[in-house]
């Protein structure tokens, strides 16, 4: 019984100093950075999510043995060992989904209980590239591989109508993955997504004060009846030099 006693004070002194130091890792981590209030997240004996709380307090439950630890990533959790349910408040999921960075904020009514920044991975069509030079290597090692003609039920010349680019499917379901961890752990009742899309067109006419582009407009850019990107700057700049402001007629 002795052993055994010692050996359940080791692993709680063990898990206390693992939640001492694993609320405050993500913030190192690369491709993750926070600031403010450090959240630990909370679950019953069931698996239900509960309200998050401190480190300070997290501490002190794993100490006293009412909860233990349930994952280190992507967020610390604990669980609960005595409760089967809780009451929750309204909390808001907020992301910025851009497409290099996207921004997460987490808060209630009353604080901001999450403030991060995800770097999202670079150079993603170059690594799909290297992804396909792979495959049909290893598919040329083959002696006999059945021959396909038939089946690209994806490609958008065929007429699929929900078809994304390799990398753009990845930066959507790395949107959703995102969402989905923080749901398994923190009870989210609303979530707020920003799509940024910009019209530079619209923006250009509405500086200069022309009318709004509308329809067959928008075919009729900066470069409109120009053969070459040289003519339609010679054309744009009236055929003057921007350095010494002479033109073609002055020689």
């Amino acid at each position: 019984m002795e052993n055994t006693s010692n050996e359940r004070n080791r692993r709680a002194q063990a898990e206390v100093r693992a939640a001492a130091a694993y609320p405050y890792a993500d913030a190192g981590r690369k491709g993750v950075s926070q600031k403010g209030f450090f959240m630990v997240a909370v679950i019953t004996r069931t698996g239900k999510p509960l309200m998050p709380t401190s480190a300070c307090r997290a501490r002190k439950l794993l100490k006293k043995g009412r909860a233990v630890i349930y994952r280190y990533r992507p967020y610390f959790t604990i669980q609960l060992l005595e409760r089967e349910d809780g009451e929750v408040q309204e909390i808001e999921y907020k992301s910025d989904t851009g497409s290099q960075h996207v921004g997460i904020s987490v808060c209630t009514e009353a604080k901001e209980l999450l403030s991060e920044q995800r770097d999202l991975p670079a150079m993603e069509p170059e690594h799909h590239n290297d992804r396909k030079e792979n495959r049909r290597t290893r598919r040329n090692c083959k002696r006999y591989r059945k021959p396909r003609f038939d089946n690209r039920a994806k490609n958008p010349a065929g007429g699929h109508k929900k078809w994304f680019a390799p990398s753009i499917r990845h930066k959507l379901e790395i949107q959703v993955r995102l969402f989905r961890e923080f749901c398994r752990v923190v009870p989210v009742t609303h979530a707020v997504f920003e799509m940024g899309k910009f019209d530079s067109q619209v923006l250009k006419a509405v500086i200069s004060g022309k009318p709004l582009p509308e329809g067959t407009d928008y075919q009729k850019g900066e470069q409109y009846g120009t053969d070459t990107l040289r003519a339609a700057v010679f054309l744009r700049d009236n055929h003057t030099c921007q350095f010494c402001r002479r033109t073609i007629k002055d020689g």
